[in-house]
């Protein structure tokens, strides 16, 4: 009995122990945190070193415990955050309530807060807890919390295949600052090659030139990799779509080309660098063979390239070239200009720049201006000559110029001026009926061929172009035309009447002819003039023989001929007179009575003529004599006797 009640009076006693301590936190707390007691024993204190810094996004809250004496800690803390600027609480930090535990050992140690709360500037109040009780530190210094945003654009949602496209991100930070740093641009998983630091600009925004090699989608996005104040960001994906790309041909080809020149190169080709196929649309006239053209005739070669594509490019639109296939020499007609009465002979100077026209019924010379490009020509005015003026040549300095006039039987001399005008200096009488005429390469010497008496008069060209007979020497019967060798050693003259062409070795000191043997070769019917290759090595003489014809002849050492009957070839009707180019490619005969002029290419080599297969007679004005090719090989241009005109046209090189 007394045990038992010994039991109850102990456990009285332990009561009021405990109710005694209870009283004692209580008052406590009445004077540092919140709540009711009775008394104040001792106190508990706020959280102290309250400290708050921010990296980019994230703020970090320290702090020293909060205890009751110096053991008893706080049981946990709550941190609390404010606006910086107004004062305002804008709610708990992330972190949550902080248990004493996480602390120290002994929970008497220092305590950390992350928190990432939305951007801006703040202070920090930690909130200890013990019981039912609090105790609140004072505001931190403020700190500014940053954060990023990354948008993601592009030039354009469907690209061709390896096109480029233009990749902008921009990225906005929080608060309004402008963020720096670079941006990794990247398609899927993998960063896009030379885009993996790009940097901002001023403008907060970076860019990216790619393109991409695989038909289909992609997905492209752009990381902004932050900086010292700003957190990373990664923009929401784009989705782009690759489709096949379009193709251009190129194709290159010459306007025009001679059929000798065969073949001919072209080059085709893709953007997309894929093979071409080209193929002749006129088989007739032009073959492909790899890069090349095969011609086969004069015309128009059509060809055309393709090519069809892949899964990578489209069809190519396919691309036609033409080209004009022509002969060496071919003639086209400009037209004409007027010249005086019964023009009889031309001749272009040497520099290019004239043409001048003997008028036989006016006694005069008609002169022009040409342009050397075009060959357009342009009246320059006319100067008096002798009576009917025939034959004409210029000296290769282009000084000079010597008229043969047939029925005053005399040579007119003239000096050239800087405009191409030529001025009379001085006449020198010749043989009867002088027609041909020719100077010497060196204009040393002039020679005339006297149709009436059958003879060469022979001249030596002095100061100023003035001219002094040295000599006479017999020609054949009716002496039409002349020329001289081109190395000077020979003179060779037509006999009209006789049918024969004289031959005459040149002393190349003297100036004077000494007759060949034999002293002439047959010739045809009516050799008329004649014309000798820039090297020498061939002779062509226009016959009137019906219906005309160009006879050929060899050169032989010492200067003699050989007629090649078997290349002589028909012209039109009354071959007149000849010219052949200065690269002696091409020759071309005067037809008085088919109103006429033929053309014919020069095989090098044996100097066989053939008709140029383009137009091998083109039509003149009405009965055309006189002929010549422009020193530049570009223009013919043709004496019409009857029509008082000069023929204009242009020559294929």
């Amino acid at each position: 009995m007394r045990s038992a009640r010994l039991i109850s009076l102990l456990m009285v006693a332990s009561c009021l122990a405990l109710l005694a301590r209870l009283t004692t936190a209580m008052a406590y707390f009445t004077g540092q945190g919140s709540g009711a007691a009775a008394a104040s024993l001792e106190s508990l204190s706020a959280p102290s070193g309250v400290a708050a810094s921010a990296v980019t996004d994230t703020a970090t809250i320290n702090w020293d415990a909060a205890s009751i004496g110096s053991s008893t800690p706080a049981s946990e803390y709550t941190v609390e955050r404010y606006n910086a600027e107004t004062g305002d609480p804008v709610g708990s930090a992330t972190c949550g309530s902080i248990a004493a535990s996480s602390g120290s050992p002994n929970s008497m140690g220092s305590f950390t807060c992350t928190d990432k709360p939305a951007a801006g500037k703040y202070r920090y109040v930690v909130t200890a807890h013990y019981g039912g009780w609090t105790a609140s530190s004072a505001a931190s210094a403020a700190v500014t919390v940053h954060t990023s945003s990354t948008r993601l654009e592009a030039s354009e949602s469907t690209i061709p295949y390896q096109a480029p496209v233009r990749l902008t991100a921009t990225v906005e930070g929080a608060p309004s600052e402008t963020p720096g740093g670079t941006v990794e641009f990247r398609a899927g998983e993998r960063a896009i090659s030379g885009c993996e630091r790009q940097q901002l600009a001023a403008t907060a925004t970076a860019t990216c030139e790619t393109s991409f090699s695989a038909i289909g989608t992609v997905s492209v996005s752009a990381r902004y990799r932050g900086s010292e104040y700003f957190p990373e960001s990664t923009s929401a994906p784009i989705v782009l779509t690759v489709v096949a790309a379009e193709q251009q041909i190129t194709l290159d080809m010459p306007a025009s080309s001679s059929l000798g020149s065969s073949p001919v190169e072209f080059t085709a080709s893709a953007s997309s660098g894929l093979s071409v196929q080209v193929k002749s649309l006129s088989e007739s006239i032009c073959k492909v063979s790899a890069q090349t053209l095969i011609l086969l005739r004069t015309g128009t070669c059509k060809i055309k390239a393709s090519q069809e594509g892949n899964q990578y490019w489209r069809a190519a639109q396919a691309v036609t070239g033409t080209m004009t296939v022509y002969q060496v020499g071919t003639l086209r007609a400009l037209g004409s200009i007027s010249a005086g009465e019964g023009p009889a002979r031309v001749v272009v100077s040497p520099d290019g720049l004239n043409v001048y026209v003997t008028d036989r019924n006016t006694r005069t010379i008609t002169e022009y201006t040409r342009n050397r490009e075009t060959g357009e020509l342009t009246a320059l005015g006319t100067v008096d000559s002798g009576d009917s003026p025939e034959g004409i040549v210029i000296d290769t300095n282009g000084e000079n110029a010597y008229v043969a006039n047939r029925y005053s039987n005399n040579v007119s001399v003239f000096r050239r001026n800087s405009t191409g005008a030529l001025e009379f200096l001085e006449s020198v009488d010749a043989g009867k009926g002088p027609i041909g005429i020719a100077i010497t390469a060196n204009g040393a010497n002039v020679y005339v061929a006297n149709s009436t008496s059958k003879t060469i008069s022979e001249y030596a060209r002095g100061s100023g172009g003035a001219l002094k007979q040295i000599g006479e020497v017999e020609a054949g019967e009716n002496a039409h035309g002349i020329v001289v060798a081109p190395d000077e050693e020979a003179v060779y003259v037509t006999n009209y009447n006789a049918g024969t062409v004289s031959q005459y070795k040149r002393s190349t000191s003297t100036g004077l002819l000494t007759a060949l043997t034999p002293a002439s070769v047959g010739a045809g019917v009516n050799p008329h003039d004649l014309a000798i290759s820039p090297d020498g090595s061939d002779v062509y003489v226009a016959a009137n023989t019906p219906p005309g014809q160009v006879s050929v002849f060899r050169t032989l050492t010492g200067g003699t001929l050989e007629a090649l009957p078997e290349l002589s070839i028909a012209a039109g009707e009354y071959s007149e007179c000849i010219a052949i180019s200065n690269g002696g490619n091409s020759l071309y005969v005067t037809n008085f009575e088919s109103n006429s002029v033929s053309e014919y290419e020069r095989v090098a080599g044996d100097g066989a003529l053939q008709p140029i297969e383009a137009s091998p007679e083109i039509a003149s004005g009405k009965r055309p004599e006189g002929i010549a090719v422009s020193p530049e090989g570009n223009s013919v241009y043709v004496a019409n006797y009857y029509e008082g005109t000069l023929s204009e046209y242009e020559r294929e090189r």
